[in-house]
């Protein structure tokens, strides 16, 4: 009976070895997950070995944060990379189109801003200019009014006065001109900067029109990708994304997924559920949840020798 029970064990021993090596892929850590690339569409504008160098960016920044090994590129890897282009990254290059837009109406605005500024600063002071000379000239001509006003009174003035009079008129005829034109191209100056003030508006109600449809789709949960885990296999899936570090950063999300970390709380973190962040470098939080993974889990055949153990002890 001894026996038996003995060599029962045993064939429950070697059934979890093989059950564990042959029947489940590895736990996290205790050899690297080996990706390939998969399914590759071209649309993206991006180039196989340039999506390859993210994936092992994205890599590198994860195995250098805990000090182990855990991901390997290999083109027979179990864990496939797909990148499938639909509406997602239709979208961001059309939002690309609109950032640059954007930016372009900013420049635009800019560049009108600095005109403007040189204007106003001289329409300040032109003004000031022309309210000191009319202000000089109406008193001017207010006193030669006066003088004019008193000798029709009189009956007429004296010819040294006639001619004085007439000196003056002609003078106040002559800055009565001079005002005029200056009161002319200050108004010129005045409405080329109200049609500068409209460009400027434009261009600014057009960027942050743009800018606005880009925000609309800021901080959005992660759905740029995806790891799927199914009766098919193991593989992740890139929907979108904007730049090289955009796509490692999407890539490392995922390949945290891929460890068996799930979401977590810090919002700068990796895995935060909402992709927001720039932040490429895995933060405390994600380097405790991969630790954790990696230290506490018992691989199949010890948690086999384990069961065993404990069977042998309550048959004592």
């Amino acid at each position: 009976m001894i026996y038996v029970r003995k060599y029962f064990l045993w064939a429950i021993l070697v059934g979890s070895f093989l059950f564990a090596y042959l029947g489940h892929p590895p736990l996290p850590c205790s050899k690297p997950i080996e990706y390939k690339i998969g399914a590759f569409d071209t649309r993206f504008g991006v180039s196989k070995a340039d999506f390859i160098s993210a994936a092992k960016s994205a890599e590198d920044k994860w195995e250098k944060s805990v000090g182990r090994n855990l991901f390997e590129y290999n083109p027979n890897g179990s864990l496939a990379i797909n990148l499938i282009y639909d509406d997602r990254q239709a979208t961001t290059q059309k939002n690309k189109v609109l950032e640059s837009v954007a930016n372009q109406n900013k420049d635009s605005a800019g560049s009108i801003k600095t005109q403007l500024d040189i204007l106003e600063a001289q329409y300040k002071l032109d003004s000031k200019t022309y309210t000191d000379l009319l202000s000089a000239f109406q008193i001017v001509e207010a006193k030669y009014a006066s003088d004019v006003a008193y000798y029709n009174a009189q009956g007429g003035a004296p010819k040294d006065e006639y001619n004085r009079l007439t000196v003056e008129k002609q003078s106040i005829a002559d800055q009565g001109a001079v005002l005029e034109a200056k009161r002319v191209a200050l108004n010129s100056l005045g409405e080329k900067i109200n049609v500068l003030v409209k460009e400027h508006n434009t261009f600014i109600d057009v960027a942050n029109g743009k800018i606005n449809t880009l925000n609309q789709s800021a901080g959005k949960e992660f759905n740029e990708g995806e790891y799927v885990e199914d009766s098919a296999g193991v593989r992740i899936n890139i929907y979108e994304f904007t730049s090289k570090e955009k796509l490692t950063r999407i890539l490392e999300h995922e390949l945290g997924h891929a460890l068996g970390l799930e979401h977590g709380s810090d919002p700068q973190a990796i895995m935060y559920y909402l992709n927001q962040g720039e932040n490429l470098v895995p933060t405390a939080e994600d380097k405790a949840s991969v630790l954790k993974i990696c230290t506490t889990q018992m691989t199949y055949l010890q948690k086999a020798y384990t069961m065993i153990q404990s069977y042998k002890t309550a048959s004592r």
